[in-house]
């Protein structure tokens, strides 16, 4: 799962807090490598590739070509997970996001991505 994170400090504690319990550490890290995720790693890193009690977590303080959290926001939709409200990218925001990362994982999946956001731009019979 990708988060993207608001870098204040009040937010980042919390979001550290709220990790602890999930034991994050750098994924693909050398075993033994000293890593703490608190205020002062997270506020002097961006982006955070994770590993977890519960899977992989990549936190992003940017998401590019869009920005930091404020930007990200912007271009996020409302939607239910788990009976959670959350923010998610919009599916042009994605594609943007996708196309700027590059990777071949990403540059396959964008024309599924593309007919999703040709279907939504349909009208409704």
């Amino acid at each position: 799962m990708d988060i993207c994170y608001h870098r204040s400090q009040a937010n980042v504690e919390r979001l550290c807090r709220a990790l602890a319990a999930v034991h994050p550490t750098l994924r693909g890290a050398p075993p033994g490598l000293p890593f703490r995720f608190d205020l002062a790693a997270v506020l002097a890193g961006l982006n955070f590739t994770l590993e977890t009690d519960i899977g992989p977590l990549d936190l992003l303080g940017e998401v590019q070509p869009i920005g930091e959290y404020p930007q990200v926001v912007q271009v996020s939709e409302g939607a239910e997970l788990f009976g959670f409200h959350v923010r998610v990218l919009s599916l042009e925001a994605l594609i943007q996001a996708k196309q700027r990362a590059g990777r071949m994982k990403d540059q396959l999946v964008i024309p599924a991505l593309e007919a999703l956001l040709e279907l939504r731009k349909r009208p409704s019979p």
